[in-house]
């Protein structure tokens, strides 16, 4: 069986969550259990913890497991983390070859930009955001529910282009 397939009769919890303590303490456990891929996807990630030492210390964990392992993230401004997540920008440079930015472009932006706030860990197990001005949310933890965010993701992903570089090149 693989692990995106459901046993038959087994409970699949659905945690809310009202707080940004209990957004960042769902994301941390979200990524301590990743195994092969971790997508995020945000308007611009300003009110996520990406620089937090306990977020960086689960990203890198996560990347050095195996080098199979693989960190989507795709927004629609990258700013914020560029200038204000130095910890995610020192992973970028270190796991280049393995965590992947992409930057919606601007007419998708439109449609990416409210509800799309969420986080997927292999395919089963997501962290997700009402609305990406507030801290309401849900984690869930059945494959059947994270499936139609893997498709948004993958739409999304498929239209985006590279969007933040780990380094700066001047001419």
């Amino acid at each position: 069986m693989s692990p995106t397939e459901i046993p038959a009769g087994e409970p699949f919890p659905t945690i809310r969550f009202d707080s940004r303590a209990e957004f960042d303490a769902q994301l941390l456990a979200a990524l301590g259990s990743a195994q092969r891929e971790v997508w995020l996807a945000d308007a611009d990630f300003s009110r996520w913890p990406l620089n937090s030492p306990a977020i960086e210390e689960a990203m890198q964990r996560f990347l050095l497991t195996s080098r199979a392992n693989r960190l989507h993230l795709i927004t629609a401004t990258p700013h914020h983390l560029t200038q204000q997540a130095p910890r995610f920008m020192r992973l970028l440079r270190t796991f280049g070859h393995s965590l992947y930015c992409r930057q919606v472009p601007e007419q998708v932006a439109l449609r990416f930009a409210e509800d799309c706030s969420f986080g997927i860990v292999d395919r089963a197990r997501m962290v997700r955001r009402f609305h990406r001005d507030t801290m309401r949310g849900v984690a869930e933890f059945h494959p059947n529910e994270v499936g139609p965010w893997v498709d948004q993701f993958q739409s999304l992903w498929d239209e985006s282009t590279p969007g933040i570089s780990a380094t700066t090149l001047g001419l």
